[in-house]
């Protein structure tokens, strides 16, 4: 990440004058925020228009991103490389269920993207797919605890992470930094402790 930020301070990547790093940081920042309001926005309109059609209380709604953002975290203007990080692994996931979630109920319990399929056969009444990975997730869509999976991964071409509890392991195989690691590279970050993963254990 560190020669991710460099290479973001010295390269030639802004449009708009200042072109200093702080200038573009922030305009990417603005933008990164107003994209939050508008989708907000667009969520809203959908449950909107569900209410009004009277389909509101038959309808599943699951927001969710197939990956995080670096939102000018750690001087990243993309996500890439870093695609281990918690700011790129850790996504929205927002379930509303009709009779079943409650309004504001936060789980802290790791759940993967593949878990959707097979709580949504679940919700539906139907068999789980043989063929999924994932999990039924509705015990905490109810508002109760209890883990899902015991780790969550994410793989990557450049890197490999495993979440486990408040700890996060990440590998760089030896091709990502072939000169200064040809063994590898691993980082072991604290999230309680260290949420920003500043500190490599």
């Amino acid at each position: 990440l560190r020669a991710g930020a460099q290479h973001w301070r010295s390269r030639d990547w802004q449009l708009f004058e200042p072109k200093t790093f702080e200038a573009g940081r922030l305009r990417k920042l603005h933008g990164y925020l107003g994209n939050v309001s508008h989708v907000d926005h667009a969520v809203g309109e959908l449950l909107d228009g569900l209410r009004e059609r009277g389909l509101e209380e038959n309808t599943i709604v699951v927001y969710s991103s197939d990956h995080g953002d670096y939102a000018t975290e750690h001087g990243q203007m993309e996500k890439a490389p870093g695609i281990c990080s918690d700011a790129i692994t850790r996504i929205p996931f927002i379930w509303r269920v009709p009779g079943l979630t409650r309004p504001g109920h936060v789980a802290a319990e790791l759940v993967e993207s593949v878990d959707v399929a097979n709580t949504l056969c679940g919700l539906a009444g139907l068999p789980a797919m043989e063929t999924a990975d994932g999990r039924d997730i509705a015990h905490l869509l109810r508002g109760e605890s209890g883990d899902v999976r015991r780790v969550a991964v994410t793989e990557f071409a450049w890197s490999r992470s495993v979440r486990k509890g408040k700890y996060r392991l990440v590998f760089y195989p030896p091709e990502m930094f072939a000169d200064e690691y040809p063994q590898g590279f691993g980082e072991l970050y604290d999230l309680e402790a260290d949420p920003w993963e500043m500190k490599n254990l």
